[in-house]
C-alpha cells in the first residue's frame, strides 16, 4: 500500500535485529514493497545504556547490520574482559 500510494514506510524493529524470522520478513517486505527506515533500539539489541536507536534505510542488506552486531558484541567481551573484578 506505501508503495502504491507514495506513503513512508517506518518501521519499529525494537528486539527485531536479533531474530532472523523477522530479518527475513522485513527483507521479503522491502523486496515486495516499500520500507524507507526501520528504527531499532540499541539498549534492547546490543546490550548498552537506555536511549540510543539504530536508524538504517529499508534497502540496507540485513548482513551488514548483523555485521555490526556481531563487531560490537566481539569488541565489548574484548573490551570487559579486560577488567578484573574483586
Amino acid at each position: 500500500m506505501c508503495k502504491t500510494h507514495n506513503i513512508h514506510h517506518v518501521v519499529n524493529n525494537a528486539y527485531g535485529i536479533t531474530c532472523t524470522k523477522v530479518t527475513d520478513l522485513l527483507s521479503q517486505a522491502n523486496s515486495v514493497g516499500r520500507i524507507d527506515v526501520i528504527i531499532s533500539s540499541s539498549d534492547k539489541n546490543f546490550m548498552v545504556p537506555v536511549g540510543g536507536s539504530l536508524l538504517y534505510s529499508g534497502d540496507v542488506v540485513i548482513i551488514k547490520i548483523l555485521n555490526y552486531i556481531i563487531n560490537l558484541l566481539i569488541f565489548n567481551i574484548l573490551f570487559y574482559s579486560s577488567f578484573k573484578f574483586i
